[in-house]
């Protein structure tokens, strides 16, 4: 059983409070806008605040455009008139997805979001959705433009600054109203409730009533739930009975009714053999290890050890730094094969998994494939992975798969999918004022 390590979020939530509780109570449009980043530079990760501004600043004047373009399309639509709708972003678990589409009502029409369209003229139809287009326009890119510039706190002190990024946000809330019911959504489905986009998108759904749920992006990792709580969805969905019991004890009353767990929705049945020839090793995203030296260096010696041992090293980056020249020189470095196929493949091929703070340790562990963390580099405990200093590493890997502990099939992607169907039943079962009244 893993450690309590959420007990920092109550920490950083009294924080938050007694620092900027004015600010909150005075500017709460623009403060939904800026609450990640700025949790971000409480708990020393401004590195990662200065990457997320960068990402929403870029590209403002495209996306604002596409925005218009959308506008008019819904304009030439009667609000709410079209078949009942979903939007839903789950690219990164389609095992889910084919789930959810077996399992929705047969009435229902499914809207992928964050998608791009195939060609220019699918941006008339009103289905072709950019959650972030949706919202925002150029000015709001261009605020986030300066508070990378300038940095989250200090522009938070200057009224001015603040009065306009909340007329911006409460524009956008606006205009994410009238799109979701334009488009007869009946439910949205994301794997996320924080962040500018999101959180505005959330309050306008609760705002018609829509039920709004949250797959979690990954097995929770971080002490501080940053990006994850407070809870302001109508359901958060996590990855283990185990992580539920964490966050209900660690959560406001009204918050912790609001934590589901179903099943892992990544888990499509199949169960790996570990018989694989290769050690996999998981990167976490390149922006952490820039963060933390030490872990490019411990995890070199590791590579270096295996490989005087004969063994086959294939390292898999995150998803966020694929295409990272840092990462690619790392890799390149090290002398190993990079992973270019699927996480699928990657753990079929895999006679053992290593890393230190990533959700690819949990999914190697429940198809029963021998999951490693670097103890030296480990913040929370991972169910079903070992925790192993460094120095024993190279003999633990060695060892036949099924000498250590496992962790028993857990319920998959068809038992997530069958949660979220109930829950947006129940939801869908409730007057809109109680939906949007809650949390």
């Amino acid at each position: 059983m893993p450690e309590t390590g959420f007990t920092a979020y109550r920490e950083l939530e009294r924080r938050l409070q007694r620092c900027h509780g004015a600010h909150y109570a005075h500017y709460p449009h623009a403060m939904m806008t800026l609450d990640r980043e700025l949790r971000n530079v409480l708990v020393q990760r401004p590195w990662l605040a200065e990457r997320n501004l960068a990402r929403y600043a870029r590209q403002a004047l495209v996306r604002a455009l596409y925005g218009r373009v959308q506008d008019h399309a819904l304009a030439r639509h009667p609000p709410g008139q079209g078949r009942p709708t979903w939007l839903v972003e789950l690219r990164k678990f389609p095992a889910l997805r084919r789930a959810l589409d077996r399992s929705r009502d047969a009435g229902v029409h499914w809207v992928p979001m964050g998608e791009r369209p195939r060609s220019p003229w699918a941006l008339l139809r009103p289905e072709a959705v950019s959650v972030d287009a949706m919202i925002s326009g150029y000015p709001m890119k261009r605020c986030f433009a300066r508070l990378r510039r300038r940095g989250v706190t200090p522009l938070l002190e200057d009224p001015a600054f603040m009065a306009r990024l909340e007329h911006l946000a409460r524009a956008g809330l606006e205009n994410a109203t009238r799109h979701l019911r334009a488009m007869n959504v009946t439910a949205v489905i994301t794997t996320g409730d924080a962040g500018p986009a999101p959180r505005l998108l959330c309050a306008a759904a609760r705002r018609l009533g829509i039920p709004y749920l949250v797959v979690c992006h990954g097995y929770l990792q971080d002490p501080n739930l940053v990006s994850v709580c407070p809870v302001h969805a109508d359901a958060l969905l996590v990855w283990s009975a185990a992580q539920q019991r964490q966050l209900r004890t660690v959560l406001p009353p009204d918050q912790a009714d609001r934590v589901h767990y179903f099943g892992n929705p990544c888990a499509d049945g199949r169960r790996g053999t570990g018989t694989g020839d290769a050690v996999l090793i998981a990167l976490e995203p390149q922006e952490a290890m820039a963060a933390a030296p030490r872990q490019a260096e411990l995890l070199s010696r590791l590579v270096t050890q295996l490989q005087a041992a004969g063994r086959r090293v294939v390292v898999r980056p995150h998803p966020k730094s694929r295409a990272c020249a840092q990462t690619r020189r790392l890799i390149q470095d090290w002398g190993c094969e990079a992973s270019r196929g699927t996480l699928e493949r990657d753990l079929d091929e895999a006679a053992a998994v290593v890393g230190a703070n990533t959700s690819v340790l949990f999914e190697a562990a429940t198809r029963g494939v021998p999951a490693f963390q670097v103890a030296e580099l480990a913040r929370l405990t991972i169910e079903g992975a070992r925790r192993r200093p460094l120095a024993e590493l190279p003999a633990a890997v060695a060892q036949p798969a099924g000498t250590g502990p496992d962790t028993a099939p857990p319920p998959g992607a068809a038992a997530c999918a069958r949660g979220l169907i109930e829950l947006i039943r129940h939801h869908g079962a409730r007057a809109p004022g109680e939906r949007a009244a809650h949390g």
